[in-house]
């Protein structure tokens, strides 16, 4: 396909029939300097303004030539080129406010002044963030970000657990720059993305790691028989494990703990019985000693009467 020449002095008309070609390719405008159009083999048409800043050339896009007619283009090239005569650079000065209170920036920021001071779990959450939701929305300005940003971005995490962890941290974010009125955010994107559901779960420790738990619970903590030198949340799991720890010895049966009923032995009830006719015997026994005694003392007192 033969292409269009790169230099003419374009029109409206020129500009809608450029034809796409294999590469991307640039026709330049003859009557503003330094004012192209650029075609992009799917046929998408840009106006770029190339100047040159440092001996390096600087590619400062206007807009979508669709959009944008011939004669604004060349009047936004115009403001553009003043700024170069002026010994500014257009394209560097767009590109660091891009860059500027961006979401990247604003995590840094919760990071460095909020997050490492009032949050003691600001590791996992910061892992999070920087997983999930940077690689996607970090080059966005904060204040951009929507809740289908987010809700784009969380809804690609498989794991409802860990999708709701990194709301929750991401929320955070958002609301604290809204408190300290940082990056212009207005509003928490956060706040409506639903989250997933959870279903409780319960596990049982197996045997091998009942010791380990019962190891970290006891490290610098006291000893079990004395809990009430545990705070309340620290007593409880002690209580448990000691609980259980029973249990696997033998000491209680079943989930309720009740203790295990002694197992009699043969001729126990025999045995009983022939135990109490014993100490009845020596009650008795003990009783007839006393009144013998009790006799001779009469007869004598009897004696001397006489």
């Amino acid at each position: 396909m033969k292409r269009a020449p790169n230099k003419l002095r374009l029109t409206d008309l020129i500009v809608r029939r450029l034809k796409p070609a294999t590469a991307p390719y640039l026709a330049w405008d003859t009557y503003q300097r330094c004012l192209a159009v650029r075609v992009q083999p799917k046929g998408t048409k840009f106006w770029k303004v190339i100047y040159s800043r440092g001996g390096r050339p600087r590619w400062f896009t206007i807009g979508d030539a669709s959009v944008i007619c011939l004669s604004d283009a060349r009047q936004m090239a115009g403001e553009v080129m003043l700024d170069v005569a002026r010994g500014r650079d257009p394209q560097a000065e767009r590109r660091a406010e891009r860059g500027k209170d961006t979401l990247a920036d604003l995590a840094e920021r919760y990071l460095e002044q909020h997050a490492k001071r009032k949050n003691k779990s600001w590791e996992q959450a910061d892992y999070l963030v920087r997983r999930h939701l940077l690689p996607r929305l970090g080059k966005l300005r904060a204040a951009d970000v929507s809740k289908a940003d987010v809700r784009g971005a969380i809804e690609r995490i498989t794991s409802p657990t860990v999708a709701n962890q990194t709301l929750a941290a991401a929320s955070a974010i958002f609301s604290w720059a809204i408190a300290e009125e940082i990056g212009g955010v207005k509003s928490n994107p956060c706040s409506k993305v639903a989250r997933h559901k959870l279903r409780s779960r319960e596990r049982v420790l197996s045997a091998s790691e009942l010791p380990l738990v019962w190891k970290r619970i006891r490290l610098g903590r006291g000893r079990i028989d004395r809990p009430q030198a545990d705070p309340p949340d620290r007593a409880a799991p002690r209580r448990g494990c000691a609980h259980a720890a029973r249990a696997h010895q033998g000491r209680l049966v079943g989930d309720a703990g009740r203790p295990r009923p002694q197992k009699r032995l043969a001729g126990h009830k025999e045995r009983q019985s022939a135990s109490r006719v014993a100490a009845q015997g020596r009650t008795h026994a003990a009783g007839g000693i006393g009144r013998s005694r009790d006799r001779v003392r009469v007869r004598q007192r009897s004696r001397l009467s006489r």
